[in-house]
């Protein structure tokens, strides 16, 4: 059995690499969900950036609104997942929060089967989060016969020594939320794992955390230097806006970014040379024709070695808004 935890708004301040170092090997980070409008949580990318460098399983969860359909739920989810690994995990968090309804069983099944079928996956990489209540409530036949695992809230039982009345075969229980943790003064819940709960094609286990994680800096596969820091808020919120102004970018003008913001940027980057995916995560190239736009429409002259900093972002963003 391993412990892990999941993360949301509430955890923006925390340290993975400590997490980490304490022994979760795992943490499924809030993508967004259609509890209070679609939308796109706003620390998703940088806690999912964050789980990553720490050398922790990640995995993607979306909150769902039963007055909405689930197919397209499903699509929205898995069209803003950044940067899917054969070793990440998707999780239906089904529960009512914000006046939202939770989904029944044929809305579940449909939901989950969906982001199978995108992912082109199959079995427990795909996982439905219920509450015991909630669990005993019907035999979630439908949601059976997808083949994915179950995540159990059941905080005042031990790990697994839980009784669901027939209803879902201990088998498919994946994963048991616990409680929770305080995990460098920012509280979290605790998730305990099956052995077998990651057993599907090309998961490797999770990795040694890092000496150090520095938060919103992305470490360079290739030994080069490159460095994703993002910049103030008001910057970001005039890159957002600069964006949308050119049609690329249709989400929030909040000043958060997640994938949507960087997406429509490396679109935007295409224009001088970006041949990347866009994906929404950056790296060593889209740092570099950040860099690279900068100079030629931004009045940028700090030299192109992808390392952002405020004068790279403040170019970017004045050449975003020249006409």
């Amino acid at each position: 059995m391993s412990n892990g935890i999941d993360a949301a708004t509430s955890q923006r301040g925390l340290s993975f690499g400590l997490a980490r170092s304490q022994g979760y090997e795992s943490c499924y980070v809030k993508l967004g969900g259609d509890n209070v409008g679609r939308y796109i949580a706003p620390y998703y990318l940088a806690e999912l950036r964050s789980v990553r460098a720490a050398g922790m399983r990640a995995g993607h969860y979306w909150v769902p609104n039963a007055g909405r359909d689930a197919v397209d739920a499903a699509n929205y989810f898995v069209d803003n997942i950044a940067g899917w690994t054969a070793s990440d995990f998707a999780v239906l968090d089904n529960e009512s929060l914000d006046g939202a309804r939770r989904y029944d069983d044929a809305a579940v099944a449909a939901w989950v089967r969906q982001v199978q079928a995108r992912l082109g996956v199959s079995g427990r990489q795909v996982k439905a989060y219920l509450g015991l209540a909630d669990a005993r409530s019907n035999d979630w036949s439908q949601t059976l016969a997808t083949g994915c695992s179950f995540i159990i809230a059941a905080y005042s039982y031990s790990p697994f020594a839980f009784d669901l009345l027939g209803r879902i075969p201990m088998d498919r229980v994946d994963g048991h939320q616990t409680g929770g943790a305080v995990i460098g003064g920012v509280a979290t819940d605790v998730n305990a794992w099956r052995d077998n709960a990651f057993d599907y094609s090309a998961a490797p286990a999770a990795v040694a955390a890092p000496a150090a994680v520095v938060a919103n800096v992305a470490p360079s596969s290739s030994g080069a230097g490159w460095a994703f820091n993002l910049p103030s808020q008001d910057v970001q919120r005039r890159i957002q806006q600069a964006l949308a102004n050119r049609g690329r970018y249709h989400g929030l003008i909040d000043g958060v970014w997640g994938p949507l913001t960087i997406a429509a940027m490396q679109l935007t980057l295409r224009n001088v040379g970006y041949t990347g995916d866009l994906d929404g995560i950056p790296g060593p190239m889209t740092c570099h024709y950040v860099q690279v736009y900068a100079e030629k429409f931004g009045s940028y002259t700090g030299g192109v070695d992808s390392d952002l900093g405020p004068f790279s972002w403040a170019g970017f963003a004045l050449g975003l808004e020249r006409p």
